[in-house]
């Protein structure tokens, strides 16, 4: 199937719901043989998969280059950020080069950021391996991140094509699932309360697991709204590595904590009638890891930490009703307080 997006004077051509192994049959990627030089950038399973069926596009071998990401939480970093550089350096790669990206959303980013910051590349074609890689794609903001999960580089970055294969999540490992379920869920507390409706109907059912019925759902949404520019959640999140007891929680739960408080004191904010309680039981079962919060950590501690981090950005997203949000100013550590007080009650 075949969509269009437009944001920020730009597009991007969308292609879901078929198989990337009968694209290439249709020899979809032909023009790339057309390109100066073509900058390959994906994870390890997605290079031992698709290397053979994607250079055989080209007559020469010298007009690509493949580089492989690890596959972790580290791709979109400054680190990776400067090692492509470099590698774009050595290989004396040209100007007009084509970046043809296939990862996870790190990938995305990854890429995003090197289109938008190397003179010899001028153009980005994406595959995303996750639903959360074609969501931040077509989203189109960009970031590199620190290790405490910290913005360090943000682009604006639409790729110029964007080639979804449901299948290729089968490259990731099963709990990029859990991530994924996440975003549609992100997505419907931000800005389509139908789809959060539609996803938990779906976690009942045996199928729950399969994404395609939601793919013209999420074109729609984002074809609607602005690029986010802070990502939801996220500073919050980042606020726990400020903490000494940041250890008692991994990555991933940091992650979801700082989207629930976040969606909490919003819906707190604004007295919406919501079951966050039944919510939040939900949500964890889905993602399948305890999102209590430690009972090391003192809530005064982590409401002061996560106002410092939001000090930086001065006003954020707040939901205002499900399936809608507004920008507003940060919240006191008072505020915070209360939220995280509340939120320790959940059971």
């Amino acid at each position: 199937m075949r969509a269009e997006l437009f944001k920020n004077n730009e597009i991007s051509q969308i292609i879901y719901a078929e198989s990337l192994n009968r694209l290439l049959l249709k020899e979809s990627f032909v023009e790339l043989k057309e390109a100066p030089s073509v900058l390959f950038i994906s994870t390890q399973p997605f290079y031992e998969r698709y290397y053979e069926k994607l250079t055989n596009i080209f007559e020469k071998k010298g007009q690509y280059h493949w580089y492989i990401c690890p596959n972790n939480s580290g791709i979109n970093s400054i680190e990776m950020f400067q090692k492509i550089i470099s590698f774009i350096e050595e290989m004396k790669i040209p100007k007009e080069t084509v970046i043809f990206g296939a990862g996870n959303e790190g990938v995305y980013h990854l890429c995003g950021v090197i289109e938008k910051n190397s003179p010899f590349v001028s153009r980005f074609i994406y595959v995303p391996t996750t639903m959360t890689g074609f969501i931040h794609a077509l989203n189109g903001q960009s970031y590199l991140l620190n290790h405490s999960l910290g913005m360090t580089m943000e682009q604006f970055a639409l790729p110029e094509r964007v080639v979804y294969d449901t299948m290729l999540n089968e490259l990731e490992p099963i709990d990029s699932w859990a991530t994924d379920f996440y975003s549609l869920v992100k997505l419907g507390i931000l800005y389509q309360k139908e789809l959060l409706a539609e996803l938990y109907q779906a976690s009942k059912s045996e199928k729950h697991a399969a994404f395609s019925p939601f793919l013209k759902s999420i074109i729609e949404i984002l074809q609607s709204e602005k690029e986010t520019l802070d990502p939801y959640g996220l500073a919050v999140s980042q606020s726990f590595y400020q903490l000494r007891e940041s250890h008692y929680l991994s990555r991933n739960q940091k992650m979801y904590i700082g989207f629930l408080l976040q969606t909490l004191w919003g819906i707190m904010s604004n007295e919406i009638n919501f079951d966050f309680n039944k919510f939040y039981r939900w949500f964890e079962g889905i993602v399948g890891l305890d999102l209590s919060l430690p009972n090391q950590m003192i809530t005064y501690d982590l409401a002061e930490s996560i106002v410092n981090e939001l000090v930086r950005y001065e006003e954020i997203e707040q939901v205002e009703a499900i399936g809608s949000v507004q920008i507003k100013e940060i919240p006191t550590i008072e505020e915070m307080y209360q939220v995280i007080d509340v939120y320790r009650n959940f059971k």
